[in-house]
């Protein structure tokens, strides 16, 4: 590890001269077997030479563009200057890669600099900074890179020059994954000039951003990444694809150099992709519906025809680097890799990033909340995410793929996302990108778990429309319980509870008084049926409720979801199934009128005659489903839970009763009369103690507090 006098801050990072070194130091062996790995990849891609005939064919020699690229729009929304920027870096590569008819082809060098000289005459500035700091360099220092002493000499200078715009002095380089991003992009320049001391710098910056900033843009403690301030959960999207992926890349660069990486910092980068990326994923590859932000809008991320499986290079690369962890890491790459494995067990609470998960072997199932702490969701930057107003709802996915809600996104309806209780509005407004995104009105918001069981608690008051919930999701090995209770609206629309939407695959059986029948499609009103069966997944309502269900095609567009220019707008069609629980409307009242609760019950694997007996013969027993206090339990596996909005006791059997002192989340693992583990949270993160109540006697409990507020604790009884 190199260490410095100052620490990587902006001062530090003034320093670096950002010109063609005249006297640099001579690169040495360390720097010279850097820049050849960072190239060899550039140059061992696959051309598409269609693809690179079609470029050549389309220039427009005289005007020196590309026909169909709008030049004049540079908003945020537009910007296909984009295309232009792709269009020059597959010419590079055509130019430069052995074993393509276009190697070292002079009409491809010819359409390649006159496109160039142009975009250095216009240099064009767009209204994202992104793409001035982050994008177009990052091409550029790649072209550079390629074609070495084939770039042109005239061009050379200024090209070299709009490269350094990605640089660590730039406004985009704050802390957060574009940091880390920019450093890479940097680091490459340097590279290419041969600058052996500013590398070095660079290469420091990027292996001291693998750190811990709780309450700062960057890793939190609970290995949540944030790359805003406004609390809103990116591990998956910037957290992965910039810091995780540009440190890994590193760190497998610089090994075995003077320029190595401590392994501190790696063992830190190896926790976060085990205890923060993986969990997030469904068996550790394959991002969760209910983890995703904006990006979930978009055509290009939305893995609609494809499984969505994350590659295995960052977990090689981690597990190349050192012996920590490495077992795990493993069976990481082989799952990745198609070998079949049987997912781990577990369940986790990120209580910075308000998210819950849970894995089984053949299932995974997330919970997302908001709260006065954490935003509702992610703004819809640049014209995209404008349909995610309730994505922080308290929504609940299940899945069993990974990818089976994924279809869907074009043409889902967006007021119904699962687990939400929200107004089923006509439209969702289409307003100011900043409306999306607010913080909550309450504290309560948050989980209690052991590491394998746990249970959630939501305080809801949306911040979009008057409607409000307690509610709270209780999970076990073979089903979950979901409870809602005092439910009110102002609103003059119908208010449901989604209990899922997904991709409609293979018949719809429910089972009414009059016993069990296969839907046809079709949307089906609102009725009072004991259960409900689709694709292996079972719904059971063990109180009365009207449930409606759609099982048939529905109709959007990815235009709906996304305003940036290349979207297209043509009618996308495929089948949904979707249940809910009818609460009603206000019917024109002046006050808020209470909705009454929910309450139902999900077997992420089932089939008619398990789903049955699961109604008649429970292994789950709702105790109380109130404002106050809403508590399940499971006699099977000895679990009960109690989430409590305020103090209070709940009996749990003949032999025992528990509850807080405060409000806060309590679970119990029980056999019999004896209590084997007692573990409890608080949802608010504002007390730093409280009293376990069993049987009426109290123990002062002291809670997590600082950066582990709102964390589970084990009580010694």
């Amino acid at each position: 590890m190199r260490i410095f006098t100052k620490p990587a801050s902006i001062a530090l990072l003034a320093m670096f001269a950002f010109v063609m070194p005249l006297n640099a130091a001579k690169p040495d062996k360390d720097f010279n077997a850097i820049k050849a790995k960072v190239i060899a990849p550039l140059l061992n891609a696959t051309v598409d030479e269609a693809v690179v005939q079609r470029i050549v064919e389309t220039f427009n020699v005289r005007d020196s563009i590309w026909p169909g690229i709008n030049y004049q729009d540079l908003s945020t929304t537009g910007y296909e200057h984009r295309q232009h920027m792709s269009n020059m870096y597959r010419l590079a590569q055509a130019y430069e890669i052995k074993g393509n008819k276009f190697y070292k082809d002079k009409k491809v060098k010819k359409v390649l600099d006159v496109a160039l000289a142009y975009w250095v005459d216009h240099n064009y500035i767009h209204d994202n900074w992104h793409s001035n700091q982050i994008t177009n360099p990052n091409t550029l220092t790649n072209m550079l890179l390629i074609m070495g002493k084939d770039m042109d000499k005239t061009l050379e200078p200024q090209v070299f020059k709009m490269a350094q715009e990605g640089n660590l002095n730039a406004w985009g380089a704050r802390q957060s994954g574009d940091r880390i991003m920019i450093a890479t992009i940097q680091a490459h320049w340097q590279l290419y000039a041969n600058d052996v001391e500013g590398f070095e710098k660079t290469i420091d910056v990027i292996e001291r951003e693998m750190k811990i900033v709780t309450g700062e843009r960057g890793m939190q403690i609970d290995k949540t990444f944030h790359h805003r301030d406004d609390g809103v959960d990116n591990t998956t999207s910037y957290g992965n694809g910039k810091y995780m992926s540009c440190f890994a890349d590193w760190a497998a660069l610089t090994a075995g150099t003077r320029f190595a990486f401590d392994e501190s910092q790696v063992k830190l980068a190896i926790d976060y992709y085990l205890d923060g990326l993986l969990p997030r994923m469904v068996y550790g590859a394959v991002e969760g519906i209910g983890i995703k932000n904006r990006s979930i809008s978009s055509r290009g991320s939305a893995n609609v025809n494809t499984t969505g499986i994350y590659d295995s290079s960052v977990a090689r690369k981690l597990a190349s680097l050192t012996d920590y962890r490495h077992d795990e890491l493993m069976d990481n790459i082989r799952y990745r890799s198609g070998e079949k494995l049987t997912p781990k067990s577990f369940a986790k609470f990120f209580w910075y990033g308000a998210i819950f998960v849970i894995q089984r072997p053949n299932w995974y199932s997330t919970v997302r909340m908001f709260s006065s702490r954490n935003a509702s969701t992610e703004q819809g930057y640049n014209g995209n995410g404008i349909q995610t107003h309730f994505r922080g709802d308290g929504t609940n996915y299940l899945s069993k793929t990974g990818y089976e809600h994924n279809p869907i996104i074009p043409y889902q309806d967006w007021t119904m996302i699962p687990g939400t209780t929200e107004p089923r509005i006509p439209e969702l407004p289409q307003p100011h990108s900043k409306y999306l995104q607010k913080f909550g009105f309450n504290d309560y918001a948050g989980a209690v778990t052991d590491g394998m069981y746990g249970a959630v608690g939501f305080d809801f008051i949306s911040t979009l429309y008057n409607v409000a919930a307690r509610k709270s999701w209780f999970f076990f090995d073979e089903q979950y319980v979901c409870l809602g209770a005092g439910i009110w609206c102002y609103e003059d629309y119908p208010v449901a509870t989604t209990v899922e939407q997904v991709s409609l695959n293979g018949d719809v059986v429910i089972c009414d008084e009059g016993g069990k029948k296969t839907l046809g499609r079709g949307e089906h009103a609102p009725a009072t049926i004991k259960w409900a069966l689709h694709n292996g997944v079972g719904y059971i309502f063990p109180k009365e409720a009207k449930v409606g269900v759609l099982n048939d095609e529905c109709q959007g567009s990815w235009w709906d979801l996304d305003h940036t220019s290349t979207t297209p707008k043509d009618i996308v069609k495929g089948d949904i199934f979707k249940i809910w629980i009818d609460h009603g409307n206000r019917s024109g009242s002046s006050s808020p009128r209470l909705k009454g609760d929910y309450q139902y019950v999900v077997m992420p694997y089932a089939d008619a005659n398990s789903v049955q007996k699961a109604y008649d013969n429970p292994d789950v027993t709702i105790l109380s489903n109130t404002r106050d206090l809403q508590a399940v339990k499971n006699e099977k596996l000895g679990i009960a839970y109690a989430v409590l909005y305020k103090a209070g006791e709940i009996k749990v059997n003949d032999w025992f009763s528990i509850g807080l002192d405060t409000p806060g989340i309590v679970m119990v693992k029980y056999s019999g009369r004896d209590i084997k583990e007692v573990h409890v949270s608080d949802p608010t993160y504002a007390n730093r103690t409280t009293n376990l109540v069993i049987n009426g006697k109290r123990t002062a409990v002291e809670l997590p507090s600082g950066d582990m507020a709102g964390s589970s604790i084990k009580v010694e009884l």
